[in-house]
């Protein structure tokens, strides 16, 4: 269900973001003017970065998908901004295509997330930002318990707007036994 990307994905997961376009924009920060990050070219750059990424420990990305060998890509779910050192921490980001909202995907997928980074990746914090109005991701939060820990205001530029995010935390020791 959970698999890093390979750099031949590139091709299908450009196919499902453009597809998925007008469901991610209201959420997804507006890319560099000029730039197409859902492009092959772009994303096999990004694949690339991300997998280094993964060898230094400082980003864990994942394709979510079907059980099935050759499932089709149904989203995204990351680790990112890894701070070691005595914080341990790392931000917690993810999608779902449009037509599989609201079926459990994407909390299955943060499960298994979750237990990767307390128990293979060692972190000890996990955080999460959310729009208030987005009330899906927050719900897949509030089930995989992570706690609402406040509001930054004018926190990220989605569609030319600063918008605030709740701040969403969980620590490996709200969540012990996974």
């Amino acid at each position: 269900m959970l698999r890093p990307p390979k750099e031949n994905d590139a091709v299908r997961l450009s196919r499902v973001l453009e597809q998925n376009a007008s469901h991610l924009r209201p959420w997804s920060p507006a890319p560099p003017r000029g730039t197409n990050p859902a492009a092959p070219v772009e994303l096999t750059r990004s694949i690339a970065n991300q997998r280094k990424q993964w060898r230094q420990g400082r980003g864990f990305t994942f394709l979510i998908t079907g059980r099935e060998q050759t499932a089709p890509i149904l989203g995204r779910i990351a680790l990112s901004e890894i701070v070691r050192g005595v914080f341990q921490n790392a931000y917690v980001g993810y999608w779902t295509v449009r037509e599989r909202g609201g079926q459990g995907l994407a909390s299955e997928a943060l499960e298994l997330l979750i237990r990767f980074a307390f128990q293979d990746a060692e972190l000890h914090r996990l955080q999460a930002a959310v729009m208030s109005s987005n009330r899906p991701s927050r719900r897949v939060l509030d089930k995989a318990r992570f706690r609402l820990e406040g509001t930054s205001e004018r926190y990220l530029q989605i569609n030319g707007r600063w918008e605030d995010h709740l701040i969403y935390a969980l620590t490996s020791e709200e969540r012990p036994r996974l």
